[in-house]
């Protein structure tokens, strides 16, 4: 199984939307009282001036470059302006800045904040813990042949799933460790980006992997898992 590749969560897709078109706003609406006492009389004045800095953030995508189209069009309808065209320049140099800020990796960011992906409780589902959604675990030994399949029916399953949200974030596993078992874990989460991971153990299941489909993050489990670990998994991949 090959987890799919992460991608930031709608959650996280919103607020960076939010806070980006709210700093626009913001800075729209700070331009138009701050320039109150050099503006002429025109019609739709803070459209405008809104229009200009939205028009210089729309870029266009060509392998990875970001092309400033909208800044270069909004230059273009700047020196056609009629009336005040300092203020509107002004309104195209901050949407310069924010094209720029539309480069940094925001919803990235706060996808990390929301969901950070060194924590374990990140990719477990606390409904699943009340039976209200499911989960299937298929082990493998270190040939990655199928020794057993668990799911949300068996009791010690489901004492397994619970006891690895205990396990400790750390920088990485021991020098020497090498995978003994691999658990492909498939689950009803309520983030789908969560459905397939997989996890990688050593023998004793104390020390482990998990791959979520962008990077490899280390883990040492609890006392707890490892005591279920022992009964469920070690005698099968043995």
């Amino acid at each position: 199984m090959t987890p799919h590749e992460l991608a930031p969560s709608h959650q996280a897709g919103m607020v960076a939307i939010y806070v980006s078109y709210g700093l626009l706003i913001l800075a729209a609406v700070l331009l138009a009282v701050t320039g109150r006492k050099h503006r002429e009389p025109e019609q739709l004045y803070f459209l405008k001036l809104l229009g200009y800095m939205v028009l210089s953030i729309i870029m266009f995508r060509v392998n990875g470059w970001a092309l400033p189209i909208g800044l270069l069009l909004a230059f273009l309808m700047l020196r056609r302006a009629a009336v005040n065209r300092r203020i509107k320049g002004t309104a195209v140099l901050l949407g310069a800045i924010f094209f720029l800020f539309s480069l940094y990796p925001l919803q990235e960011r706060i996808d990390r904040l929301l969901d950070p992906p060194h924590r374990m409780s990140t990719y477990l589902d606390d409904r699943i813990h009340s039976g209200e959604r499911g989960f299937n675990m298929t082990v493998l030994d270190d040939q990655y042949k199928i020794r057993l399949s668990l799911n949300e029916q068996n009791a010690d399953a489901v004492a397994l799933y619970e006891a690895l949200a205990g396990s400790r974030t750390i920088e990485a596993v021991p020098a020497g460790w090498q995978a003994a078992a691999t658990i492909e874990l498939r689950q009803n989460h309520a983030q789908i980006r969560f459905n397939e991971l997989q996890y990688q153990f050593d023998r004793e299941g104390r020390y482990l992997t998990l791959y979520n489909g962008a990077g490899t993050y280390s883990f040492e489990s609890s006392d707890a898992f490892r005591a279920i670990f022992r009964k469920l998994i070690v005698s099968e991949v043995s």
